[in-house]
């Protein structure tokens, strides 16, 4: 089984999901006499977490296909002290890699980072990649600048590609429901932006590639268009909107089924390629993650 990653703004819905506490309080004891022993503040707060889980998603093929499919998608973040740990990016798909948080103050943080694709795109991933050749994976490094309360979390994650992979850039808005000690509903919007390099790295087809798809339109294949034939250098500008409702039940303190769906729409150049067959991209998510730590207790 291949490995694959779920929706970008889906980690947002995993890096801290919380449980808010009842807010309706018994009357305050009349004597010191009466008063019950205070609440068990839980065990402190440990060095490491890590959530993992295994989500069944259906969505595009690749950014921009038509075509559907179903596939596994596991989940893993790890984390050592909010400070270094292991996570998906927020706004590119299939990559991920390592963080370092050397500035922290209050509800403000920097990151560096530094991610990798699990996977290349391969010609065979769609009937609309005909000619394409297989795409090798991308390399990036860049930073996250985020701010994190309790309800709301924002984010903009700036990355540079490796060789010819150029810059993206993405911001990510979520803010979070709670429906009793155990529901939760997360609601988020994000938008990524994208240079020429970048553009031509997902969505350009070179001189060359053209021409193959123009031998194999020639030779009577039934994938691809006339239109497909054709060189496409893109711009630089907002590649993708996208919005996103994830439902969590905590059904414990570590165990948490999930379902989420994600509608996202592509944009000027990104969305004028040959090979994007669909503007409007949906997935949908089932599926559990789950949360354990470790380590001495923070003090």
């Amino acid at each position: 089984m291949k490995l694959h990653l779920l929706p970008p703004m889906l980690v947002m819905a995993l890096v801290a999901p919380g449980v808010l506490p009842m807010a309706a309080q018994s009357p305050g004891p009349t004597s010191s006499q009466d008063a019950p022993p205070p609440p068990d503040p839980g065990p402190p707060q440990s060095d490491w977490s890590i959530a993992a889980g295994v989500f069944g998603q259906h969505g595009p093929r690749y950014l921009g296909s038509e075509e559907s499919q179903s596939k596994a998608a596991p989940f893993l973040k790890l984390d050592y002290k909010d400070i270094v740990g292991f996570q998906p990016s927020q706004n590119l798909d299939r990559t991920m890699g390592l963080y370092v948080r050397p500035f922290q103050t209050g509800p403000w943080s920097v990151s560096l980072l530094a991610m990798g694709e699990i996977l290349g795109r391969e010609e065979k991933t769609a009937k609309a990649l005909k000619g394409m050749g297989d795409r090798k994976r991308g390399l990036f490094y860049g930073l996250e600048l985020a701010l994190r309360t309790e309800p709301v979390t924002a984010s903009l994650e700036i990355l540079k590609g490796s060789s010819s992979t150029g810059l993206v850039a993405g911001l990510n808005l979520s803010h979070e429901l709670h429906f009793g000690e155990r529901w939760g509903l997360e609601l988020g919007l994000g938008t990524t932006w994208g240079d020429k390099d970048y553009h031509a790295w997902d969505f350009g087809i070179t001189p060359s590639q053209a021409a193959r798809r123009a031998s194999l339109i020639q030779a009577g294949n039934l994938d691809l268009r006339p239109a497909d034939a054709r060189p496409f250098t893109p711009k630089a500008g907002l590649r993708e909107v996208r919005a996103q409702a994830t439902l969590q039940w905590r059904v414990t303190d570590r165990f948490m089924p999930l379902g989420m769906l994600q509608h996202g729409r592509l944009l000027n150049d990104a969305a004028a390629s040959p090979l994007t067959r669909a503007r409007n991209q949906t997935s949908f998510v089932l599926g559990f993650a789950y949360q354990f730590s470790g380590g001495g207790p923070r003090p």
